[in-house]
């Protein structure tokens, strides 16, 4: 029954040419719809991301082996005790054609996951954090243009089924965690705006 009421609320926001409360159905005394679809839809990603990186043949280019190398790279400085270096090269460091901070990152999480080995679902699991703070992001600016807290949960969770970045993410690339902070800067800067 919900669900009928969820479409029309969609082909009538349509209507209006995107503007209004659209699935907005939190009225009090209804439990909201929109919370069970983004725990459905949040249940299955991560049951999917399991799988994925459990069956991943680890298949990776030129490019993704440079920020392995990278990260590799970082990951020695913290094993080897030497906090200070580690900040000064992700601070400062010619990584390439590409910011030190992704390897960083990379070499961080395997530093706290002890292994850099890809073959481990752990390892690979790094790639994720900046695919959920890009979500965060989202339900974040959600919440900013004045949706309701559950609208902001069900886009959030949304976002993480898109392919591309979905996809990036089971990779050493640092196009997520790029996408993960445009997303923090127009958010902040919403909040900004607001205040």
């Amino acid at each position: 029954r919900w669900t009928a009421k969820a479409l029309a609320g969609l082909v009538a926001q349509w209507r209006r040419g995107g503007r209004g409360p659209g699935l907005c159905l939190d009225r009090p005394g209804v439990r909201s719809p929109q919370l069970a679809l983004a725990a459905l839809f949040l249940l299955a990603w991560a049951a999917l991301n399991a799988i994925w990186l459990g069956q991943d043949k680890l298949l990776q280019d030129g490019d993704e082996m440079g920020h392995v190398g990278a990260a590799e790279l970082y990951m020695e400085d913290l094993k080897q005790g030497e906090p200070g270096t580690f900040l000064a090269r992700a601070v400062s460091a010619e990584m390439g054609d590409y910011p030190p901070a992704y390897a960083a990152a990379t070499g961080l999480w395997w530093w706290a996951m002890q292994t850099a080995d890809p073959s481990r679902p752990r390892v690979r699991a790094g790639g994720l954090i900046w695919l959920l703070a890009l979500a965060a992001g989202v339900g974040g600016i959600c919440l900013e243009l004045g949706r309701s807290r559950p609208n902001a949960l069900l886009c959030a969770v949304s976002m993480l089924w898109l392919p591309l970045p979905m996809a990036l993410s089971k990779h050493f690339m640092p196009e997520v965690m790029l996408a993960a902070a445009c997303t923090a800067v127009l958010w902040a800067a919403l909040r900004q705006r607001a205040q």
